[in-house]
């Protein structure tokens, strides 16, 4: 029986760099139609607590003037893909995030792992690696 990938059960984005907000990334509208959010902005991290998380950059992202996402992104085992998580509170669960970046193309595709907060991320990460 083969192995089920878990990339199949991620929603996935891709986000473009906007032009005249260069830490600001816009989602492709033809990828993600069911990511929660539309856009997200990079920042270095101000918060002691992500600091002390080993947090690199803070995603954030508001809708209709609420906050969406506000996530530390951290090292994983490839120095391409950092990871966050998202707090759903209608449920109460956090999902995993992962953002692979790509330099060449200036895209950030994300992928969002609803409802799983694993401790161990790194057979998520491989599978981002090969997808």
């Amino acid at each position: 029986m083969a192995k089920k990938s878990l990339i199949q059960s991620a929603i996935k984005g891709i986000f473009r760099r906007n032009t005249s907000h260069p830490d600001v990334w816009d989602l492709n509208p033809d990828t993600g139609d069911k990511m929660p959010f539309q856009w997200f902005r990079l920042s270095e991290p101000r918060e002691h607590y992500l600091i002390a998380q080993g947090a690199l950059k803070v995603a954030e992202s508001h809708h209709n003037g609420v906050k969406v996402l506000h996530t530390g992104l951290r090292r994983t085992v490839d120095e391409m893909i950092f990871a966050g998580n998202l707090y759903n509170p209608v449920n109460e669960k956090r999902s995993l995030l992962l953002f692979g970046c790509d330099p060449v193309a200036h895209t950030i595709t994300v992928y969002m792992f609803a409802n799983r907060n694993p401790r161990n991320i790194n057979k998520y990460v491989e599978e981002v690696q090969n997808d």
